[in-house]
């Protein structure tokens, strides 16, 4: 088993509305039901909604739970225990609109509770590939960069002792990523603000035949692992069609404005907000750009606390750090990421959002958050790595998600945004 198949399952739950789940009836036998997913992300926790009946009922007496999700051939089938949950910030932060056709009370309804699934045990059946393994063993660092070298058959085959316990010489000889990460002290790539470095991305992004399938596989259990330990369990990215507003010619979308308070943490009038128009460089897309400043206002940002910059390569880390948000404007997308690299905002722009700052792009500047721009594997168009997915803007509604990328494709409508942490993205409209 490799990072392979642990993403590839975490891709499968993402488009499952549905899961089996089953609990232990009142006379010991398993009872299993067919159950809607609340905004589905990895194969270690999910969220049901339920009325006070039978199920919750049965939990309440046997924790004891197990949940299987399909997706055509493959299956991901997890056992671990629930609980459940009646406090109204969860089941406010669970609630979907729909809920109401069984919950008429809303989200104060008293029928209505949340089951928390926490999964300790997972059998997986991807792409004729069969995994077993217990959820501490996965959350276990085993290598540098995200391999899980406990299951590598080059352990037995070629005599392989892992990274970890060789220093950074596996079975090959001295690896560049395992050296780079310890000396700069650090367990593994995830606890590094650069992930994914240069390195560490021809690894798992850029190599289309040896390289991770799908991309990216190990630095998502590298930030998985860095979250765990809390060393960087960041989830203040918000990528917008165009911004909060709905659009770039008016319309409203106030959960995007919303969600950006939320991610603030603070009152609007006390943030300052580091403002790039720099993909903005025609007249045609100056006035989007306006617009985008014009929306900070609203919200409440003071005028003199917004700082506009158009990335000159002046400005340091450590005055970046200053600012609670950074928000990129549309245009130009080529010419925002080539002025992001030339001068080595990117890396500023990850050590941001690894210590929590609010990252918002508008257009251009959540494209740039993707994996790559233009072609999955080229490396003058490699993005951010952000998000394990490839984004469009501006798409009429009902536009169908491409499925000849390595990775899921998201099209975003005016009025949509991508609520995007360390384990998953959140779809708000």
């Amino acid at each position: 088993m490799n990072s392979n198949i642990f993403a590839k399952a975490n891709q499968i739950i993402k488009t499952c509305d549905a899961a089996y789940l089953g609990v232990i009836d009142e006379n010991g036998c398993p009872h299993v039901s067919t159950v809607s997913t609340i905004k589905p992300e990895d194969i270690f926790t999910a969220y049901f909604a339920t009325d006070m009946g039978n199920k919750t009922r049965r939990l309440l007496k046997d924790k004891r739970a197990s949940v299987c999700y399909r997706a055509g051939g493959s299956n991901i089938t997890l056992a671990g225990e629930a609980e459940i949950l009646t406090d109204q910030e969860t089941k406010t932060r669970c609630w979907l609109d729909w809920f109401i056709n069984h919950f008429p009370g809303g989200v104060t309804d008293p029928n209505y509770c949340i089951i928390k699934f926490t999964a300790k045990r997972a059998s997986l059946w991807i792409d004729n590939e069969s995994a077993e393994f217990m959820i501490d063993e996965l959350l276990t660092v085993q290598s540098r960069c995200g391999l899980l070298c406990k299951w590598c058959t080059y352990r037995e085959s070629h005599g392989c002792g892992c990274c970890v316990e060789t220093n950074g010489n596996p079975f090959h000889g001295e690896c560049p990523v395992a050296k780079c990460c310890q000396d700069k002290g650090y367990t593994h790539c995830g606890e590094c603000s650069d992930i994914p470095c240069g390195q560490l991305r021809r690894y798992s992004f850029d190599d289309p035949e040896h390289g991770d399938k799908p991309q990216g596989a190990r630095v998502e259990l590298c930030r998985r692992w860095a979250a765990e330990s809390g060393a960087r369990a960041w989830g203040n990215v918000l990528l917008t069609d165009s911004g909060w507003s709905g659009s770039f010619d008016g319309g409203g979308a106030d959960n995007i404005l919303r969600r950006f308070w939320d991610m603030l943490g603070k009152p609007a009038a006390q943030a300052r907000v580091l403002f790039i128009p720099t993909a903005a460089n025609s007249a045609e897309s100056r006035p989007a750009a306006g617009k985008c400043f014009a929306e900070l206002l609203s919200a409440g940002i003071l005028p003199n606390n917004i700082h506009v910059y158009d990335l000159d390569g002046t400005m340091t880390l450590e005055q970046a750090m200053r600012y609670d948000a950074v928000y990129l404007t549309g245009g130009d997308t080529g010419h925002l990421l080539r002025r992001v690299r030339e001068t080595g905002f990117d890396e500023i722009i990850k050590k941001m959002v690894y210590a929590n700052k609010v990252y918002v792009g508008a257009s251009a500047g959540s494209l740039i958050a993707a994996p790559n721009i233009g072609n999955p594997y080229d490396k003058e168009t490699a993005g951010l790595c952000l998000i394990n997915a490839y984004l469009s803007f501006h798409c009429p509604e009902g536009t169908a998600a491409r499925t000849d990328l390595p990775l899921p494709h998201i099209p975003l409508t005016g009025g949509q945004a991508l609520a995007v942490n360390r384990s998953g993205y959140e779809l708000i409209t």
